[in-house]
């Protein structure tokens, strides 16, 4: 998996920031107070630290980090066996819900049945997770898998 860009907006103190991530080395440099330490704060929010309220720039309704990875076919397949093999062994139901900006498809798969690998995804970039985990979340199942095209 490569990191592509962080989008940042509304974190902290910061408005609206992106940073593309080159091949090779990426460098963060500035001023004390110029933040670097917020833009790590970001990163570390996407990539699933708990972060209180007060991470909202002052203002503003929510803060919004988004996080494009380029991942590539063998992970996927990896991931679908993976989720596939946790099914099985906890006889779990699965509901997959696929989108980018929205929900694009909700597919649920009875205990032991989910056939994740041979599912295509694609989308249209302008990756946002809320819709896709309030659709999530209306279904109450044993297990939810939220995937999106990871373009935006």
């Amino acid at each position: 998996m490569k990191l592509q860009r962080l989008v940042i907006e509304d974190f902290g103190l910061i408005a609206r920031a992106e940073l593309d991530f080159a091949g090779g080395l990426t460098a963060c440099t500035g001023e004390t107070g110029s933040g670097k330490t917020m833009l790590l704060g970001a990163l570390a929010f996407v990539l699933g630290e708990r972060a209180s309220a007060d991470v909202v720039r002052g203002g503003a309704a929510r803060a919004r980090v988004t996080l494009e990875v380029d991942a590539d076919a063998a992970l996927l397949e990896r991931f679908a066996r993976e989720i596939e093999a946790i099914t099985r062994r906890l006889e779990a139901a699965v509901v997959l819900v696929v989108g980018d900006d929205r929900v694009r498809r909700v597919t649920r798969f009875e205990p032991g049945r989910a056939k994740l690998g041979a599912l295509e995804f694609s989308g249209g970039g302008g990756t946002d997770f809320t819709p896709l985990l309030e659709e999530a979340e209306r279904h109450h199942p044993d297990l939810v898998v939220v995937l999106t095209d990871l373009d935006g």
